[in-house]
């Protein structure tokens, strides 16, 4: 038979959310962001996770270090947040005597929120980088505005990460846009091709 003996009390902050990278795949994921407010460290381990008196799942929680440290805990597909991605590219001459090519992209989001509730969803984004002078890149229209994301995140870290977050309410729809265009030599062309959206 179980016995549970506590050990400790840890004070952590819980924030549910929604996050989502539309260029890699069309599938909205429910996470949870936990903020370590105690003097400990919180060790990796199993975890149950309920919604109100709900069982959701038993997933792997991190390991959290003290003080203010924050960690992410993904929690599975959310079926009832939607979101379609489309992308518009030009190519054309540009510069003093057509010496450059301009490559303008558009990317436009939508997220259709079918919850009863409102949602707070993160939209992840990727700006092209260049290590190469010649080549310019310039982000021209956003709307709304997004931010910098380029820390380290679940591990990874992310050159030209953007990301917006809105809060979109129950059953609605909300679409963001971007614009960024790429200017490189005429004589010149990107490694993979012009295209990056």
């Amino acid at each position: 038979k179980w016995s549970l003996v506590p050990v400790m009390i840890s004070q952590v902050g819980l924030r549910p959310g929604y996050s989502c990278v539309p260029a890699v795949e069309p599938k909205v994921y429910r996470v949870l962001e936990v903020a370590n407010r105690s003097a400990h460290a919180l060790l990796q381990g199993p975890v149950d996770v309920s919604v109100g008196d709900e069982f959701l799942m038993t997933t792997m929680f991190p390991t959290v270090p003290p003080k203010g440290e924050e960690a992410r805990l993904g929690l599975g597909v959310e079926e009832a947040v939607k979101v379609a991605r489309k992308t518009q590219f030009k190519e054309t001459s540009g510069g003093l005597l057509g010496g450059s090519t301009l490559l303008p992209h558009e990317v436009e989001i939508e997220v259709n929120n079918r919850l009863p509730h409102a949602a707070a969803i993160e939209i992840r984004e990727r700006v092209p980088v260049s290590t190469d002078t010649d080549v310019k890149i310039e982000e021209t229209l956003v709307n709304p505005p997004w931010e910098k994301d380029e820390k380290v995140r679940d591990g990874i870290q992310t050159d030209g990460a953007r990301r917006w977050q809105l809060n979109v309410g129950a059953g609605q729809k909300a679409t963001v846009t971007a614009q960024f265009s790429i200017k490189i030599p005429s004589d010149k062309m990107l490694v993979g091709g012009n295209r990056r959206v």
